[in-house]
């Protein structure tokens, strides 16, 4: 089954469509650097990276496109008692606005990937520009190895229709290299998925990065 929007698609169920578990690569960094202050999740869905960085200690910002989704995630930050430090926007993130050096931590996973790539280019100046000297930028997005790439592939997901843009190998990193970023950690890769719809599998590029202080 295709989903005509994410509002639909999180219509699905009451718990959380993408499960309560973080992003990897967003915790285990998180985590070792006992990382706090503010934090801006663009995309966030139905909640999973934001309630974990409401419980982390985060003030989190959290934008995204589907109202069902950001009703579900205050819904979850409420019963878990994390709600005080949640601002929540139902809106097309790339229609945000930030001040300059606004946050500690800026995350999207599988956002970038749902808007065309020239509207990336055009987001990433200001994505860096909202994050603090010294701030930390988590991204994940689909790859040309998720199974969605290729259209005809019985192990795609049932959302392959809302992305926009599969990433080719290292763009996702030439992308974060234009900008005045120390990149901590980069990985591609595939997985299986068995949260949501039936088993299938992705193909994921991470990054982590650091925005220098500026000389």
């Amino acid at each position: 089954m295709k989903y005509k929007s994410f509002d639909e698609f999180y219509s699905t169920s009451d718990d959380l469509n993408f499960g309560l578990a973080p992003s990897v690569e967003l915790k285990d960094f998180v985590e070792a650097e006992g990382l706090t202050g503010s934090a801006l999740d663009l995309g966030c869905g139905d909640g999973r990276d934001t309630l974990f960085l409401l419980k982390t200690g985060f003030d989190v910002t959290a934008i995204d496109v589907s109202q069902v989704g950001i009703n579900k995630l205050e819904k979850f930050a409420q019963t878990q008692n994390v709600s005080v430090g949640l601002t929540t926007h139902c809106m097309d993130f790339t229609e945000f606005k930030a001040d300059i050096n606004q946050f500690d931590l800026i995350t999207s996973a599988t956002g970038l990937d749902h808007i065309p790539v020239v509207q990336t280019q055009k987001l990433l100046p200001s994505i860096v520009s909202w994050l603090k000297p010294g701030g930390a930028l988590y991204l994940m997005v689909h790859t040309i190895d998720d199974p969605g790439f290729a259209s005809s592939s019985p192990e795609q997901s049932e959302l392959t229709n809302m992305i926009r843009h599969y990433f080719r190998y290292n763009e996702l990193l030439d992308l974060v290299l234009e900008y005045n970023l120390r990149v901590v950690r980069y990985e591609e890769r595939v997985e299986d998925d068995l949260i949501h719809g039936k088993p299938h599998k992705h193909g994921f590029a991470t990054v982590v990065a650091i925005k220098q202080e500026t000389r």
